[in-house]
């Protein structure tokens, strides 16, 4: 691994270092003794006596790395670059054996327990779904404080941390680079970085602030460690472990059975009761259009707060909780949204049981087949259910199948030029009201009951029963999809 300034300096603290460190970028890879003759390249750091640039330092050797510099509380050069030299080796050790062991098949808490020696602090990895599946175990209950023995307890922070946390949860989602955060509801403050596979959340890492102050040292220590992890996920993909944090929804709708403790916990850490409304969305993006799907999702992830956003085999799904975010908000965000995008959706029935999510998926599916798919359209589920259902009956009906009167009221229409047809289908859709009908029809009410009058004549149904106008409105439908 390369090491930076900062790294160097703390691993050469007996020597009471004074730092001017600019940059500190991890280029590094090996030191020697600055001469004359020498040409300088930027991934070694150079050693020299410090009077030879500052004036009135005999007795102190100075480290070199383009504008950063570290001055050494020591006259001895040789035992100086031994030092640096033995942290090339303790971290590439580190690194290199971390590397040969992921290559091997050890586990997360092998690659915790391997990185002690490297940090000072406690660390945890969280899976994504805030489950702590390995930690520092060095440190046993009593050793830190409360929140760790509830984490060694229970595998979980204490649920009012949970809900607490659940602001920040949301927001560390787009952190990208180790941060030092400062929860007013926890003691100590502890640097974080976010774990990712394939662009979404899997997990995180945290190493609190508790024996001794945060350093410079340790946000880049840390981020290689993340790279470590990130590397062993990309190894372990048919396991369960450190899957993204939608994982669990994209289950539900492939019908794969899951863990409803893991499905409870997530739910809960969201604030989402098992009552709340909720509507699963689909994306639609027009094929040409398609390269926009990662910009987009990032997009609606960032806008639609306290929802899931996840890509399933290409497509967009939304799940939204509707305590949350109220339905008429989330059409205006969805609506504005999609019409930059050229995309529209689908939206699922209301529903409690998150289980349901498989059917859900379809209910979407069935508003964006039978919709007009213009851009920027939000489409429901319960606008296009029924003729989904009469498409499906429609593909299998003969003519035997739909009510005979229908076929009766159209020979009559086309021998007499009369409008039989319509109107029995225009009353039948307005709840069989006279008044209504008619004035749909723009119709006196007596020219209307005429006309009932004579389609009783002509077919011989009865209006009053039930049945016979569910089986009259179903044939209508059949007969309009086909």
């Amino acid at each position: 691994m390369k090491l930076s300034m900062w790294i160097l300096a703390d691993w050469l603290e007996k020597y009471q270092p004074a730092v001017k460190i600019e940059r500190g970028e991890p280029i590094l890879r090996s030191a020697r003794i600055l001469s004359g003759d020498i040409n300088i390249e930027k991934q070694n750091v150079y050693l020299a006596g410090a009077n030879e640039f500052i004036t009135n330092e005999n007795d102190k050797v100075i480290c070199v790395s383009g504008h950063d510099m570290i001055l050494l509380n020591t006259t001895d050069m040789d035992l100086a670059l031994n030092d640096i030299f033995d942290a090339f080796d303790f971290y590439n050790s580190w690194a290199d054996g971390l590397y040969e062991s992921i290559l091997d098949g050890c586990d997360l808490q092998y690659m915790i327990d391997e990185s002690s020696s490297v940090f000072q602090e406690p660390l945890v990895i969280y899976d994504a779904n805030h489950m702590a599946i390995a930690l520092s175990s060095k440190y046993r209950v009593g050793d830190i404080d409360h929140e760790w023995d509830t984490l060694l307890k229970t595998g979980s922070n204490s649920m009012d941390k949970l809900q607490q946390m659940k602001y920040h949860l949301h927001r560390s989602k787009f952190s990208h680079q180790v941060e030092v955060l400062n929860l007013p509801y926890f003691d100590k403050r502890f640097l974080q970085r976010m774990l990712y596979t394939h662009g979404n959340v899997a997990g995180r890492i945290i190493m609190l602030e508790y024996f001794s102050k945060i350093r410079h040292a340790d946000f880049q220590l840390l981020e290689i460690f993340g790279d470590l992890v990130e590397l062993w996920m990309t190894h372990n993909t048919d396991t369960k472990v450190m899957r993204e944090e939608t994982a669990v929804f994209k289950d539900l709708i492939n019908e794969q059975p899951i863990s409803e403790n893991e499905l409870d916990h997530k739910l809960y850490t969201a604030g989402w009761n098992h009552e709340h409304d909720k509507i699963l969305a689909k994306v639609l993006i027009p094929p040409e259009y398609k390269d926009i799907t990662y910009p987009l999702l990032s997009r609606l992830e960032n806008v639609l707060e306290d929802c899931y956003v996840f890509l399933q085999k290409g497509t967009i799904y939304i799940l939204v909780n509707l305590f949350y975010l109220p339905e008429i908000k989330m059409m205006d965000i969805l609506s504005y949204e999609l019409k930059q995008s050229a995309a529209c959706c689908g939206i699922s029935f209301k529903f409690h049981d998150i289980l349901q999510l498989a059917v859900c998926a379809e209910q979407c599916d069935i508003a964006l087949q039978y919709s007009k798919k213009k851009k920027g359209q939000v489409y429901y589920c319960k606008e296009y259910a029924l003729e989904y259902i009469c498409g499906i009956l429609q593909s299998k009906a003969t003519k035997a199948s739909v009510h005979p009167a229908l076929s009766i009221l159209r020979n009559h229409d086309q021998k007499r030029k009369g409008d039989l047809y319509h109107t029995l289908y225009t009353y039948l859709i307005n709840n069989c009201s006279l008044a209504n009908t008619a004035r749909q029809l723009s119709l006196h009410r007596n020219s209307l009951m005429h006309r009932m009058d004579r389609i009783r004549e002509l077919t011989g149904i009865d209006l009053k029963d039930a049945g016979t106008r569910e089986y009259l409105y179903l044939s209508f439908k059949i007969m309009t999809v086909k």
